[in-house]
């Protein structure tokens, strides 16, 4: 990891050094209740942007610290009155990592891309780019050092987001994770890759010291399917579901048949002079490449996403919603009980007054958003649609940015109190709202349970992957 993480340094001095100095155009956070007007090309220039608005709309591969506050107020949402944390419950997606291996293969071709563009560009008559950003262009190079036998491997930043995570806690819930390490105290687990083993590594090492990990057990996977932390990819249902989102008559497929993405389509390739020959595909590669870039480099914005508009950014952002709406949320009824076997395991180890105070786990964004769709939790009153992105697009309660973005992470939290135990559940260590609860997120013990007893009392290999 260590020769990675240089080579991860080393693309820094490639991607150049930003610094921000001015302010989108006035009407780019216009409503979308309205016509989408948006800030012309070039009224903006990246270079020196100081809103970076764009960063908070990459989907699942926004970076974490682009989400969270840093409000040190947060310490209030982990409070409750007359109570004291008993036990917590986390399942914690891994940090920042690189691409798939056909995403490095495609990105690995990107300065072919590039030079086309830049050609196209130096026949313009008005620039496409401010200078500040076309020089930008015209320098990056794609990390060479970067392979596809490094596919999906945790980068330093996401190193990085893990071990904030775990400092956070210890701040949080001082009488659980300030503490020495005890294996019955402390209960780790994660997949068997390579993201989720160095993202539990960095977690217990902020917890309890350099190389820790060497030190501290965590549950192997089983070698039959793990059921707890990926039953979504042992269902067979699932996989079927995933993809048929490929499929013409999707949801996914029939935006990108839209008048709204053709538009994004077409005005890219009107912006750089092409007559309709830079596909659809390399204009996802550019805000790939745009998201991947910003996520891995937080103090700086890639180049590639001086090539799109806020406008078109919100649009890539509703697409990726839409896939992860139907695959791993409330638009499939067989998503609700795919994380059986995890809410079992959650409502047992905080039901029971023995066994450790702390479990963590550390999954994939797909059992983030299974769980959280088992929780009941952020449930749109109207489906997303193809056709309906204006009226969803500013009120959408499933915004995967926000939701499940690199290290993203559910913490349930059991109170003991002088009265009635209480619980809180958190969504990237904030307080995730239910009906069913106060206003600050207190939940009733009992209520608790009566609400999760199907999962509390199901087979759940039984119902795990069924509709």
């Amino acid at each position: 990891m260590q020769i990675f993480f240089f080579s991860l340094i080393v693309f820094v001095s490639k991607f150049g050094v930003i610094t921000p100095s001015n302010q989108y155009c006035s009407q780019h956070l216009a409503s979308f209740a309205g016509s989408f007007e948006q800030c012309k090309p070039n009224d903006f220039c990246l270079a020196s942007d100081a809103d970076r608005v764009h960063i908070k709309l990459f989907s699942t591969k926004t970076a974490y610290q682009t989400e969270k506050s840093h409000d040190e107020s947060k310490l209030r949402d982990f409070h409750v009155e007359d109570c004291t944390p008993s036990k917590v419950w986390l399942l914690i997606r891994h940090g920042t990592r690189l691409p798939t291996a056909s995403g490095i293969e495609r990105f690995g071709e990107m300065e072919k891309l590039r030079d086309r563009i830049v050609e196209n560009m130096e026949k313009l008559q008005k620039p496409a780019l401010c200078p500040d950003d076309l020089n930008m262009l015209k320098n990056w190079k794609w990390n060479d050092s970067i392979t596809v036998n490094q596919a999906n491997y945790l980068v330093e930043q996401g190193y990085k987001e893990l071990s904030a995570i775990a400092h956070n806690y210890k701040q949080y819930l001082p009488n659980l994770f300030q503490r020495p390490y005890d294996v019955n105290h402390f209960h780790f687990r994660h997949t068997n890759t390579e993201r989720t083993r160095s993202s539990f590594r960095a977690f217990v090492n902020e917890l309890f010291g350099e190389s820790a990990y060497k030190q501290i057990y965590a549950e192997t996977p089983p070698n039959r399917p793990d059921l707890l932390l990926k039953a979504y990819a042992n269902c067979p249902l699932w996989r079927d579901q995933k993809k048929k989102l490929k499929r013409t008559d999707s949801e996914v497929r029939k935006f990108e048949q839209s008048s709204t993405f053709q538009k994004l389509i077409a005005d890219v390739n009107s912006r750089f002079g092409f007559n309709g020959t830079l596909e659809a595909k390399e204009i996802k590669d550019i805000y790939g490449m745009c998201r991947y870039e910003s996520a891995w480099h937080t103090d700086q914005t890639s180049v590639w996403c001086s090539l799109l508009t806020l406008s078109q950014v919100h649009i890539f952002e509703y697409q990726e919603d839409l896939n992860y709406f139907y695959k791993s949320s409330h638009g499939s009824e067989l998503n609700k009980n795919v994380k059986c076997f995890a809410m079992q395991d959650m409502l047992n180890r905080l039901s029971i007054d023995d066994g450790p105070a702390a479990t963590v786990y550390f999954s994939h964004s797909a059992a983030v958003q299974l769980f959280l769709t088992s929780l009941g939790a952020l449930k749109d009153d109207i489906d997303l649609k193809a056709e309906n992105f204006a009226q969803m697009a500013s009120i959408r309660k499933w915004k995967t940015s926000q939701i499940s973005p690199f290290a993203a992470n559910i913490g349930i939290v059991r109170y003991k109190c002088s009265s009635n135990d209480k619980v809180k559940f958190l969504l990237n260590e904030k307080v995730l709202q239910f009906d069913w609860c106060t206003p600050n997120g207190v939940c009733d013990w009992r209520d608790f349970k009566q609400k999760y007893a199907f999962f509390a009392n199901e087979d759940c290999d039984r119902v795990f992957c069924r509709r």
